[in-house]
């Protein structure tokens, strides 16, 4: 199998020469009959770039301690991702919860311990190797979504094997895209009206069920059908025709919500259908904060009992259960359109991934005498990175905390 030169280690046994694009051999097996040393990996890296028919590729015998080192490699990748969804960056924290992130961190592991998965995934994190961030992008989505499905199912307490189908299906969702004509110029997609669009959507679909189908994973036939059927729904699924809880909605609505708020090497976000665009606005179907996302979704589905339990899980893993408020933007609107001097300011603002947790009064100079304006301040930072201290808005401000506490239980 193909190995990555800097995921040589010592021991491991070539399958076949290595070969110069000089037209010689760097090492032959016959020259490491006990497998590679330091010498020779040294030798492999110095001249990676020389190397043919791949530059940077070596084949080595797949066996326990090499499958082994891949396993080491993958989990190291979904660590990198957790940490970064821990840390709150371009995604909310979905791993908050210790319990939570433990139970995602054994299925997932787990997961990667079966040797045909390893060679699935490995193959496609070598597809982005020293590649274009637009590519590295493309696999921490993949990364991403299997966490969050993989918290959304713990969170719905899915049985052990669709928690186990799940996570195969999202680790293999995309795959299909690097067969996919635009690839890795994806940056075509925005300039592709909607029937291409749903076009570059079935065909990377399609590709990805057919990589699942070939890669012949040990498995029983009906688990087999249920994975690739998954696979196949992850972009477009019809919910009349779905259980609730099913691994197809859990990854859909997963991929979905990562899609929409991740980077990605295109600006166009094309996991919202058209209908669906018709009802939410064209704004959808751009890059959006998290709590537009799930505003979206509660409009979409909260009649929809098939999705909303996985839609109130999603969102209660963010930690933004009030947006699933009937009618939340509306309620909060009314609040807002208190202030006589339309000076209000709710913090976080509702756009960005963080719940509104209180309105501040945007008149600096106090140019307005204003009975709702109370005496406490908070500082708030602004784009600039500068922090500025502005009076809370009594009134509204305790208006939305009893807004928010109608997702509580006993409004608590």
């Amino acid at each position: 199998m193909l190995l990555y030169v800097d995921d040589i280690m010592p021991g491991m046994q070539l399958e076949s020469a290595i070969a110069l694009k000089a037209g010689s051999y760097l090492i032959t097996p016959k020259e490491a009959p006990d497998g590679l040393n330091e010498k020779f990996i040294d030798s492999i890296r110095r001249f990676s770039k020389q190397l043919t028919p791949l530059p940077d590729f070596v084949n080595i015998i797949e066996n326990e301690s090499t499958l082994a080192k891949l396993h080491e490699v993958l989990s190291a990748d979904i660590a990198r991702v957790a940490e970064a969804v821990k840390a709150g960056g371009d995604t909310p924290n979905f791993l908050s919860d210790g319990e939570l992130e433990e139970k995602v961190s054994r299925v997932v592991d787990k997961v990667l311990a079966n040797p045909d998965v390893i060679r699935e995934v490995y193959q496609f994190k070598n597809a982005f190797r020293e590649g274009a961030d637009s590519k590295t992008a493309l696999l921490d989505h993949t990364f991403r979504v299997t966490l969050l499905a993989a918290a959304t199912g713990v969170k719905l307490r899915m049985s052990v094997v669709s928690m186990i189908n799940l996570v195969i299906a999202s680790l293999m969702h995309d795959m299909g895209i690097l067969r996919s004509e635009q690839y890795p110029a994806l940056q075509v997609l925005d300039e592709f009206n909607d029937d291409q669009l749903q076009d570059f959507v079935d065909e990377h679909t399609g590709h990805s069920v057919e990589t699942f189908k070939n890669a012949g994973m040990s498995m029983l036939p009906q688990t087999r059908l249920d994975i690739a059927r998954t696979i196949e729904l992850h972009h477009r699924i019809d919910l009349a025709t779905e259980k609730p809880r099913s691994p197809a909605v859990v990854l859909h609505l997963a991929d979905l919500v990562d899609e929409v708020i991740g980077p990605q090497p295109h600006k166009l976000r094309y996991n919202f259908s058209r209908e669906q665009l018709r009802i939410l606005g064209t704004g959808m179907a751009k890059r959006n904060g998290t709590n537009r996302v799930i505003l979206a979704l509660v409009k979409l589905y909260r009649k929809v009992p098939v999705a909303w339990d996985t839609v109130v899980a999603i969102t209660e893993l963010f930690g933004q259960q009030e947006l699933t408020i009937e009618n939340y933007e509306e309620k909060l609107k009314d609040i807002l359109d208190i202030c006589p001097h339309a000076k209000q300011k709710p913090y976080p603002s509702l756009s960005g991934g963080k719940v509104p947790r209180m309105v501040y009064c945007n008149d600096l100079e106090q140019k307005y005498q204003c009975e709702h304006r109370g005496q406490s301040q908070v500082a708030i930072q602004m784009p600039s990175g500068k922090m500025v201290q502005f009076f809370k808005c009594g009134t509204m401000t305790n208006r939305l905390v009893k807004l928010n506490r109608e997702s509580k239980p006993n409004g608590d």
